[in-house]
């Protein structure tokens, strides 16, 4: 009964319609657009730091092979590259078993930028850009925190011996498409408020159009003819107001051509109904 009543009104339908299509285009937005701007903003730093990475390649490989480097200098030239491309360094070093697949090299820490125990190291990621001689993206959590990674492969005399992983946090993507979402949600909610009230009031008006054309059928239909309805618009709304006012003066023509039969034909059959009667009323006597 609560349905039938909510859909058999043509406001509460046009309103209807108007709240499912501004729902369904905010949600294409929060579940398609936002993810995709999330994963276009990580591409676009692995990007730049794929940049940086190939500006520090040379340096890197000139610190390969060098006994005369001590490891406080090792790890100062590592914490200036990392400083100048913004992200956190760990030099790791390759060690290869008899066989050549992924699986059998092993990694292990040479310096990191930031001098910690523990490192972010992802050999999978390591494998991936050995095995294939260029770097390699990827992305791991660490710390508790989601980082975006690149391992770049570094050689000596053609032999990779070296990969240098950049790390960088996806915290601040996270963040800003946190901040987008809060936000598109505030929007959609104010969007299907309006878009509620506005379709209410579309249709309300709508409504009285077409109210007031019914109002007007009833009228002929019951032999009363009203005045002609005003045509305030343009649309089929209105074609259908002026369609409306021809039929009434049509059926107004018909209904006065009626009546003069019928008062014409009234008055020719009375005389010699009259003539007849008299006649009757003779015989009768």
């Amino acid at each position: 009964m609560i349905r039938r009543t909510l859909l058999g009104s043509l406001r509460n339908k046009l309103a209807l319609v108007f709240f499912a299509i501004t729902a369904a285009a905010f949600s294409i937005i929060y579940f398609f657009v936002v993810p995709q701007l999330e994963s276009n903003l990580e591409s676009r730093k692995l990007d730049e730091l794929s940049r940086l990475a190939a500006g520090s390649e040379a340096t890197l490989e000139g610190l390969m092979g060098r006994r005369d480097v001590p490891a406080r200098e090792l790890d100062a030239r590592v914490r200036a590259v990392a400083d100048t491309a913004g992200a956190r360094l760990t030099l790791v070093g390759v060690q290869r078993s008899r066989g050549r697949g992924p699986g059998d090299l092993r990694f292990y820490v040479i310096s990191d930028s930031r001098e910690d125990r523990l490192a972010p190291e992802n050999a999978r990621l390591a494998a991936r850009a050995v095995t294939a001689g260029k770097i390699a993206r990827g992305q791991r959590s660490f710390g508790g925190e989601r980082l975006g990674q690149i391992a770049q492969p570094l050689a000596r005399r053609g032999r990779l011996d070296w990969v240098a992983l950049y790390s960088r946090s996806f915290d601040d993507v996270a963040e800003t498409v946190s901040f987008i979402r809060q936000r598109l949600l505030a929007a959609t909610v104010l969007a299907l408020v309006l878009a509620l009230a506005g379709g209410y009031a579309v249709a309300q008006a709508l409504a009285r159009r077409v109210k007031r054309l019914e109002e007007g059928a009833q009228e002929v239909a019951a032999g009363r003819f009203i005045e002609p309805l005003p045509v305030d618009s343009e649309d089929e709304l209105g074609q259908l107001t002026r369609t409306f006012n021809e039929m009434q003066v049509q059926l107004r023509r018909v209904d006065v051509a009626r009546k003069e039969f019928v008062a014409t034909a009234s008055h020719e059959l009375r005389t010699p109904i009259f003539s007849l009667g008299g006649f009757v009323e003779l015989l009768q006597d």
